[in-house]
């Protein structure tokens, strides 16, 4: 694992674009001032240290805090790539699973909802410290919709709801 001292010895970090440059590259190919690390394909951003793979959120937060992240870390504004140290907050697995994107496949446009054409009902579900709890069939999508965020209200009270969209109340 990368040491701090080393970390600040190869790279800089700006908390405000959330970007790493190098400072001591140690390839040949690769110039001070270039851009550390490569998009992936599930959107984060994997910076190369000593021939070992970092995931470039978790170097920001030990670049900028000087300890690693104890658990998860959370991309408040759910942009995986976007590593600014108040994008980033130290959050559970529940937590972080929570503040995820709508599925691609997900037809409701809505996370715990989804049609059962065997029933012609709408169903929502929650998943609470990780056992899914089972909200109700509906006959209506917009009624489902509305247990579900019932339900994200009272399971989740640390969060606020706006517009459709989860926000942290306070950015740490």
């Amino acid at each position: 694992m990368v040491t701090q001292h080393r970390l600040k010895d190869l790279l800089i970090y700006d908390e405000n674009s959330g970007i790493f440059y190098w400072k001591n590259p140690t390839a040949s190919w690769i110039k001070p001032g270039d851009i550390a690390g490569g998009l992936e394909s599930d959107g984060a951003i994997r910076i190369k240290i000593d021939g070992k793979l970092y995931l470039a959120h978790r170097l920001a937060w030990f670049f900028f805090y000087g300890k690693w992240p104890d658990g998860c870390l959370d991309h408040i504004n759910r942009k995986r790539a976007d590593n600014r140290i108040k994008n980033l907050r130290l959050a559970t697995r529940s937590e972080n699973g929570q503040n995820s994107n709508v599925r691609k496949d997900n037809r409701s446009g809505t996370t715990g909802v989804f049609f059962r054409p065997d029933t012609g009902k709408w169903r929502a579900v929650i998943c609470v410290n990780q056992k899914k709890v089972n909200l109700g069939s509906f006959d209506s999508k917009l009624s489902a919709i509305a247990a579900r965020k019932i339900a994200e209200k009272k399971y989740f009270p640390f969060k606020v709801y706006s517009e459709g969209r989860i926000e942290e109340e306070m950015m740490r």
